[in-house]
């Protein structure tokens, strides 16, 4: 089985990453305001899908053109069945970030399974005492399957560190809480779970990372 997998220091913007495998794109979004109208235009996004394994996923020329060897898609479209996407948002006191993940179809790289994997790094996050560190909603369809978010923070000394924070959920279309179910440890932070979300209770200064991965295609 392959497995998508990205990372990158979240700046914003489109943000084209290395991978192991087939290659992938985050679209990195930092903005403060409504998560869903953030992403609002994610949802027809247009890309270059390679044709062949070991390539990465590229944006199209400003003339909407693909390099050769690549396929023009659009997510969401009509006509391009099997290449779909999970959008995420997180949000955690006033910032919001977020990407995709794009699952191709089923046997498009031969019989091996592809299981598309993200994970984006961001912070330095201000939290006040009992606010919201992490709290993560995600859209797409449902045959998309099981999505599932493995979070890690820490404080800017690197004193304080929870990881292993796990949850998932089944896109419905709309936006929808993945709600995180799990802490696998932490270590001399006061971060809890409440409702889903990741809570700090005295407040502090934190570096995030969210990763998301799909079922195995």
């Amino acid at each position: 089985m392959r497995r998508f997998k990205g990372s990158t220091n979240d700046q914003g913007g489109l943000v084209r990453v290395g991978v192991a495998g087939v290659g992938i794109l985050i679209l990195a979004v930092f903005a403060v305001g409504n998560a869903s109208a953030a992403f609002a235009g994610l949802t027809r996004t247009k890309l270059c899908v390679p044709k062949a394994a070991g390539q990465p996923v590229k944006t199209p020329t400003s003339k909407g053109r693909c390099p050769r060897r690549y396929k023009l898609v659009e997510l969401g479209g009509k006509g391009e069945a099997g290449v779909e996407a999970l959008q995420f948002t997180t949000y955690g006191e006033g910032v919001y970030t977020g990407g995709q993940v794009v699952s191709v179809p089923a046997e498009s790289y031969g019989p091996d399974k592809v299981a598309p994997e993200n994970t984006i790094f961001y912070g330095p996050v201000n939290v006040s005492a009992q606010h919201v560190v992490v709290e993560i909603h995600v859209s797409g369809r449902e045959l998309l399957g099981e999505g599932k978010a493995d979070v890690h923070v820490q404080n800017l000394a690197g004193n304080q560190r929870v990881g292993g924070v796990t949850g998932t959920v089944i896109p419905k279309g709309k936006s929808v809480l993945l709600e995180l179910t799990h802490i696998g440890y932490q270590a001399g932070t006061d971060l809890y779970l409440k409702e889903g979300r990741l809570y700090s209770e005295k407040g502090g200064t934190y570096w995030v990372k969210v990763g998301i991965a799909l079922p195995p295609r």
